[in-house]
């Protein structure tokens, strides 16, 4: 999976998130703390809780599950990507990118 940033937006709120697609270098090197500087309470609690273990599994997994809870818990729609390339980034997430609608 190539390192990618997407664009995301929540058409009920407006509030625009930029995501990192990849490993999450920074939840490797800063366990928690970029968790709870992106209001991801819930991820931010499990890798604090199983310590150096969460880092270890949050670099391998932590921006694919922050993209997902984004997406189908809290609404968000892709605006765009770095790359331009969303259908190789929902297949190296897994999932199907909505968009939105211009």
């Amino acid at each position: 999976m190539a390192y990618d940033t997407l664009t995301l937006k929540n058409p009920n709120s407006g509030e625009i998130r930029r995501a990192p697609v990849g490993l999450s270098w920074t939840t490797f090197c800063f366990n928690c703390i970029p968790a709870f500087m992106r209001s991801d309470w819930k991820w931010g609690l499990i890798i604090l809780f199983t310590f150096y273990l969460g880092s270890i599994v949050g670099f391998f997994i932590y921006n694919k599950n922050s993209i997902k809870d984004l997406i189908y818990q809290k609404g968000f729609k892709v605006v765009s990507c770095d790359s331009g390339n969303l259908q190789r980034i929902s297949n190296d997430l897994g999932i199907e990118l909505p968009k939105i609608k211009a």
